[in-house]
């Protein structure tokens, strides 16, 4: 009994947690919590413009992500819906002399066995002083590789 009661509340404490850093990261009309804690002046914007090929051929589902130098994501991935160009990431900063990686990426499992020819993208890579209340434009232009199978 003296398990299950710490057991249930162990996982009423999680729920909270991710209830919470949840709410950081998107609550609000802006992506920022409305509660006050999370606001513009003090997160770093970063707007990904997708310009898509020219030929609008557009094979399989594809994520765009924000990363640091280190390849970890700075903020949750956001799926990329052709005729929508611009995805808007925020991370709480500053960041002093970083790098931000913009990168357009398969949505692992979808395209394995659907796209002869999937979208290459060169990753849009800047290192700069990212300052709370700023924003940062990164573009990706992605191509179909044709004649160069998966």
């Amino acid at each position: 009994m003296k398990k299950l009661i710490i057991g249930s509340l162990t996982a009423v404490l999680l729920g909270v947690v991710l209830l919470t850093v949840n709410i950081g990261f998107s609550s609000g009309s802006n992506g920022l919590s409305s509660g006050g804690f999370v606001t513009s002046s003090s997160t770093i914007r970063y707007i990904v413009t997708v310009h898509p090929p020219a030929d609008n051929n557009i094979c399989g589902a594809y994520q765009v992500v924000m990363l640091n130098g280190a390849g970890d994501k700075v903020a949750p991935p956001r799926i990329y819906q052709p005729g929508k160009p611009d995805y808007v990431f925020y991370e709480i900063g500053p960041v002093r002399l970083g790098y931000r990686i913009a990168r357009l990426i398969p949505v692992a499992g979808v395209n394995d066995n659907t796209c002869i020819y999937p979208l290459r993208t060169p990753p849009d890579v800047q290192r700069n002083n990212f300052q709370n209340g700023e924003t940062y434009n990164f573009n990706l232009y992605p191509e179909t590789q044709l004649g160069k199978p998966n």
